[in-house]
Parts: C-alpha cells; structure tokens; sequence
C-alpha cells in the first residue's frame, strides 16, 4: 500500500489564495453596497438639512471662487483636465471616451460615463477594504464599521482631497468652500461604513 505524500505547506499557500479572493469578493460585493448608501445619503438625505438659500449661497460662493484665484485652487502636476462645473468622475469618464473614440460625448453619455466611474471606483475600493479586512478578521459589527469609517476617512483625504485634484480632475482645495469638503467628507465616511457593514453580514452569511 502507498501513500501519497502530500506538502501541507501548498495546501496551506492554496487555502490562504482562496481565502484572500472571497475576502475579495465580499469587499466588492460591500463596496456597491456603499456607493448605493452613499448616494442616498448625497442625494435624499442631505438636501433635507439645506435650505434653498443656503444651496443657492454655496452656488454663487462657489462660481466667485472658481473666477478667483488663490495659491492652492490647483495643485496639479500634470495640468488641468476639468473643465467648469464638471466632477471629477465626468471629467475622467469624458476623457476615457475622448481617447478612445476621438470625439466628444454627448450630455446623456456623459451622465453615464460618470455614473460609471463612480461606481467602478467606489466598488474597486470595495475589494481593497475586503483585502484589507482579511487580514484583521474576527472583529465584531461596531468594531468593523469604525474601522470601515476610517477607511472611507482615508479615501477621502488621499484621494479626493489628494491624489484626484494633483491628476488634475478636480479644483484643488481652495477653489472649493469648506461646507464642500465636509459634505464630501461626510459622503465617504457613510461609503465607508455602509460597505463595512454589508463585508461584515456577507462574511457572516458564508462561514
């Protein structure tokens, strides 16, 4: 009679691969989870603590610093790729669209490819938080959703205050009121949340 030998060591190397990938999976799964939560928040939510005046205030504030310039309205080290009143996503999406078909979108793709970029990132983020998360398993729910705030803190202030207005898709942080930044800020941090949550009852509802 023989016996096979086995290497528990690649066993061991193969389980953790396909653990890591689950973990990844739920993290993408929690991240579209997020973006919807983010943008209910943005959109349902936080219309109803601002009144007409103040939205039409933040508006002409925000028009008079873009005519305005100040030592940080840009802080791009490869020039500016936005153009007025466009998000970050819209610009990137247009300029996707422009590379590869040499032509300009028209309004209804333009929506579409922002909207695509939104939620491209928003769920990719989602598989860097599960990533990230499977190396720090074993937390409880309120553990994980203040972990998964400071997540969203971070994509915050390295990405949307950071690395996007330097790729230059975004004013840079002067150009913008400080109401912006803090609604900004508070959107990811319910990105953050809400996508540590649903990772969290994803985790639950598979081991």
């Amino acid at each position: 009679m023989t016996y096979r030998n086995i290497n528990y060591s690649d066993f061991h190397q193969q389980n953790q691969s396909q653990n890591r990938g689950q973990d990844i999976l739920l993290g993408l799964l929690g991240g579209a989870v997020g973006v919807m939560a983010m943008d209910i928040f943005s959109q349902q939510i936080m219309p109803m603590f601002e009144s007409d005046d103040q939205q039409q205030s933040n508006g002409q504030q925000e028009q008079s610093q873009w005519q305005q310039s100040d030592a940080l309205d840009s802080i791009s080290v490869v020039g500016k790729h936005h153009r007025q009143q466009e998000s970050s996503t819209a610009a990137l999406g247009r300029m996707v669209y422009q590379w590869l078909t040499d032509d300009e979108p028209g309004q209804e793709t333009k929506s579409m490819l922002s909207y695509g970029v939104h939620w491209g990132y928003g769920i990719a983020q989602g598989g860097l938080y599960g990533a990230w998360q499977g190396e720090n398993a074993g937390y409880d729910l309120g553990t994980e959703v203040a972990q998964g705030v400071a997540f969203g803190t971070a994509l915050w202030l390295f990405g949307d205050e950071g690395i996007v207005p330097m790729l230059g898709l975004q004013k840079g942080p002067t150009a913008s009121p400080l109401t912006n930044h803090g609604e900004r800020l508070t959107m990811h941090m319910v990105y953050g949340a809400a996508t540590a949550a649903a990772t969290h009852a994803l985790k639950q509802m598979t081991t």
